[in-house]
């Protein structure tokens, strides 16, 4: 006979868990990057189980992963778990149950925007009016295109938002530029 030494770890199941998840949801394109925060994780060969597809996380510590979301066909809620050792069968893999919403992109709209201006020096308080709107980990107003335009927003309702405009300068956006409604997930700025 011959022997060989390979490794082989051992833990304690129990002391896994999935906790919270930020942002809560995203589109259905997939490409989110979550913070799955729980306990016990160990960087060995740890995975997302995100509506039962392994997913590779990016290790961050013992409490918290950061995983990139797969694709998703329809509008769904589904559990994200986490397995220490890639397998996922059921005495492997957290049963915590704790759900991420894949959102129809398409469903989200913005129909008005009052006042439709301000001054550039910002503090406008600007309305939206829209539908669809969920709070799934952050919700803010985009003024332009670009990144440093983005301001959050405080959700009344699934049609209404509020935001205050930011301070504009020529390299943010023109100042004809419109407003646009943006749900920015902070795991992914």
């Amino acid at each position: 006979y011959t022997s060989s030494f390979v490794g082989f770890m051992v833990f304690d199941q129990g002391s896994v868990h999935v906790s919270s998840l930020m942002p809560h949801g995203g589109p259905l394109s997939g490409g989110t990057r979550v913070l799955v925060m729980g306990a016990g994780f160990v960087d060995h060969n740890v995975h997302c189980v995100i509506g039962g597809e392994l997913v590779r996380p990016t290790y961050v510590n013992a409490t918290e992963l950061l995983c990139t979301t797969p694709a998703w066909s329809s509008a769904a809620t589904v559990s994200v778990e986490v397995t220490l050792n890639g397998d996922i069968s059921a005495h492997s893999v957290t049963s915590d149950g704790v759900g991420f919403r894949y959102f129809d992109g398409a469903e989200v709209g913005i129909s008005s925007v009052s006042p439709a201006g301000g001054p550039t020096a910002g503090g406008t308080h600007v309305g939206l009016s829209g539908s669809g709107v969920v709070d799934m980990g952050g919700v803010f107003c985009r003024f332009g295109a670009s990144p440093l335009s983005i301001t959050p927003a405080s959700l009344e309702s699934f049609t209404t938002a509020r935001c205050t405009s930011p301070h504009r300068v020529d390299r943010i956006a023109p100042l004809d530029t419109p407003p646009t409604f943006a749900l920015i997930h902070p795991a992914a700025a």
